[in-house]
């Protein structure tokens, strides 16, 4: 197994976010400064490029430059970004929580919008691109549609929570919902609509990820004592703990998989933590550079990592919007 290492000089490392274009649904002069919030990070399906992307703006950064080139934004107050399918750089928009509207995000062009007969809470972009869901928390319903033809596929339904449901995403592998109410996990066969075992915790769940090949779920949080913090590997399907890495005195913010499926990177507030999945001990923890301030709360963190689809970089993001990129020594 190659044993993957990180260098210790950054590609770039918190480039303000100064962009030289910009388009979206009210365009912004090019030398405006970006007020952007953190959001989160996906990638494009051949590494070219990552992208971060909140509830109002998408930015995509080219890779390992790491310059801001488009930027993709809405003001409207009644709609929020849900997904991006970045095959075919699709932006989707959820508006008044009755209507999906498809935008083409390299030129701000509506392609379409479909009324949709309940409130939608979220939705996510399956990683082909080709669909996009959304769900409806009153209904515990996932509803899918074509993103090409704007053609709805099917409706899924039959998971059981008392608490309100969290979220709906694509498993990697593209063949499974992920259900997430509070404590509670549940994947679902697309094809069949067959729903797998129960994964409950004790406590409420926020950072959690699925291996590329679906088979494992990350959860973080605090042990059954409540003493230590720790990262809980479950068998997807069956619903069975493999097993579990313990931190120090962090909670993990982010759990990405390398694209190998042979380990796992966890972020705490400052530092990376690197475990191999073939005995699930800690092989490296690095302290990440930021900004330190004396107001706790005004300190910088970890917000989210995330491996490159071909497994050679990591992106980071922090709560200050700074977008950093690692390059993995694969030796």
């Amino acid at each position: 197994m190659k044993k993957a290492t990180l260098q210790k000089k950054r590609i770039l490392g918190f480039l303000l976010l100064i962009l030289v274009f910009s388009c979206g649904f009210s365009p912004a002069l090019q030398d405006e400064p970006a007020f952007f919030p953190a959001g989160s990070l996906i990638w494009s399906p051949d590494a070219r490029n990552m992208l971060q992307i909140s509830q109002s703006a998408i930015i995509r950064y080219a890779i390992p430059q790491l310059n801001p080139q488009v930027r993709f934004e809405t003001h409207l107050e009644n709609q929020e970004i849900a997904g991006f399918c970045a095959k075919n750089q699709t932006a989707v928009i959820i508006e008044d929580r009755q209507k999906i509207v498809f935008y083409d995000a390299s030129n701000a062009e509506m392609i379409r919008e479909i009324l949709i007969p309940f409130d939608a809470y979220g939705g996510s972009c399956s990683p082909d691109g080709s669909s996009f869901l959304v769900y409806s928390a009153d209904e515990i319903s996932a509803s899918l549609w074509d993103v090409e033809s704007g053609v709805e596929q099917k409706t899924l339904s039959g998971f059981s929570t008392a608490a309100p449901v969290y979220s709906v995403n694509f498993s990697p592998d593209n063949t499974a919902l992920l259900w997430h109410a509070r404590a509670s996990f549940q994947l679902q066969e697309i094809e069949s609509g067959r729903l797998w075992n129960s994964i409950d915790l004790w406590d409420f769940v926020d950072v959690y990820t699925l291996s590329p090949d679906s088979k494992i779920l990350a959860t973080a949080i605090f042990t059954e004592d409540a003493l230590q913090y720790t990262v809980i590997f479950w068998n997807a399907e069956s619903g069975e703990e493999i097993n579990r890495v313990l931190l120090s005195d962090q909670p993990a913010r982010s759990i990405t998989f390398h694209p190998d499926n042979q380990r796992v990177m966890i972020a705490d507030n400052t530092h990376l933590y690197q475990v191999n999945l073939a005995d699930f001990k800690i092989s490296s923890k690095e302290l990440f550079p930021l900004s330190n301030v004396d107001d706790p709360d005004q300190s910088e963190r970890i917000q989210q990592i995330s491996f490159s689809p071909d497994g050679n970089f990591l992106g980071v993001l922090t709560n200050k919007a700074q977008v950093s990129l690692i390059q993995l020594d694969q030796k």
